[in-house]
């Protein structure tokens, strides 16, 4: 591609911006804001436990985390303690997995048939009246790849404008490997100075990593400020310069973006990391050291309930 001039600037921004703040796969609108509360519990062997109890006039998102070795089962209804028992409950949480449930006012138990802890979280669409209100984290996943290119990011105005930034952002966004998925968490809302605590698991087929280095998978908590910076800069690259040009100058500004925010060094089968997010709106990007350079990874699930990502490929 031969550098052709940029028409429509205006338009071209204005796609730009919208992108940037589009969400990918919002839950349907009924937008958790608020964390009602947080703990762990310990649940007793054979013993039916009251998980919670939630007033009415409220939409809340229940998320369970079970911690232990052992199934959990469950009980919506006030008369759980004399009705809930380990052989007659078909709904069951497996070990290290979690659940999500979404109720208005109701009352939840839990039993296991041996000593079990969970960790249980809930958020709310309305806080808690005279209490100090927490603001629930949420996280959406950004900058599609393989089928879902193209999502959240404006290619199809490039190409209208004739602009070379089009296969440029088609070669550095979308996987290498064709794996669909997302190349950025975005935390659309979050506790500011709250450490969270994430897992990251690897698929089994995503093995191509640098040899002889022991923690190839770096994780990045990117400011958005930077974030913006590079946007910007890469929009001041698009005028007079040809495409080859161009194609060096994206690592660049990818590495400014990432610049002073790593977060751990993990291994290639993943890890537990944590971060402690300011007053700034941030997104998390995970690295692969591969044979050739570092690669951004494909995220391809977020288990909300586990604080759980899970990376396909790069």
């Amino acid at each position: 591609m031969g550098g052709l001039p940029i028409l429509r600037w205006n338009d071209l921004l204005e796609a730009i911006i919208l992108s940037a703040n589009r969400p990918a796969n919002d839950e349907g609108k009924a937008y958790y804001k608020y964390t009602w509360t947080n703990f762990k519990l310990p649940l007793e062997s054979g013993i039916s436990t009251k998980i919670v109890a939630l007033p009415e006039g409220n939409n809340y998102q229940i998320l369970i985390n079970n911690k232990s070795e052992n199934r959990v089962y469950f009980y919506l209804g006030e008369d759980g303690e004399e009705n809930l028992k380990i052989d007659n409950s078909a709904w069951e949480l497996k070990p290290g997995h979690g659940i999500i449930i979404k109720q208005t006012e109701c009352t939840l138990w839990g039993i296991s048939d041996k000593n079990s802890d969970i960790i249980v979280t809930v958020h709310s669409t309305k806080p808690k009246l005279n209490e100090e209100v927490v603001i629930a984290l949420n996280i959406d996943l950004k900058i599609g790849t393989g089928d879902l290119l193209g999502e959240d990011i404006p290619l199809l105005q490039f190409a209208n404008i004739y602009s070379d930034w089009e296969q440029i952002l088609r070669d550095t966004v979308d996987s290498d490997q064709g794996v669909t998925g997302y190349k950025l968490a975005y935390l659309q809302s979050f506790q500011p100075s709250q450490t969270y605590e994430f897992t990251l698991n690897v698929d089994p087929a995503f093995t191509d990593f640098r040899n002889g280095r022991v923690k190839p998978i770096q994780v990045f908590l990117i400011d958005s400020n930077l974030a913006l910076a590079a946007i910007a800069s890469a929009i001041a690259g698009m005028r007079g310069n040809n495409s080859s040009v161009l194609s060096g100058f994206v690592p660049s500004i990818i590495g400014y973006a990432k610049n002073n925010g790593w977060v751990a060094n993990l291994s290639p089968e993943g890890g537990a990391f944590s971060i402690t997010p300011g007053n700034s709106q941030t997104f998390l990007h995970f690295s692969a050291l591969t044979g050739n350079s570092s690669e951004g990874c494909v995220i391809t699930n977020f288990d909300k309930a586990t604080n759980t990502f899970t990376l396909g490929g790069y």
